[in-house]
């Protein structure tokens, strides 16, 4: 697999939660997609039967990526600072 191939870190219910991690991943310099951002936004109730919103990043990029979002949810979900 090369460098520069999207591959998926994160899948997600809801479209926002996506958004998002591409928000937290671009403040840190890591380039983000979310594709097929619509479908979900006009029918939620699709998310579990398409497999959720997915987030990609480039391979070169996913070990930070992953450490950067794995931060982020555990500081937010227990309240304690981030690294």
């Amino acid at each position: 697999m090369s460098d520069d191939e999207w591959v998926v870190i994160r899948q997600v219910a809801y479209p926002h939660e996506a958004h998002l991690m591409r928000s937290i991943l671009a403040g840190h310099g890591i380039e983000a997609m979310v594709p097929e951002p619509y479908l979900l936004g006009v029918q939620p109730a699709y998310s579990l039967a398409i497999g959720g919103v997915r987030v990609f990043v480039k391979q070169a990029d996913r070990d930070e990526a992953i450490r950067l979002l794995d931060d982020f949810v555990t500081a937010s979900t227990i309240g304690a600072p981030g690294p």
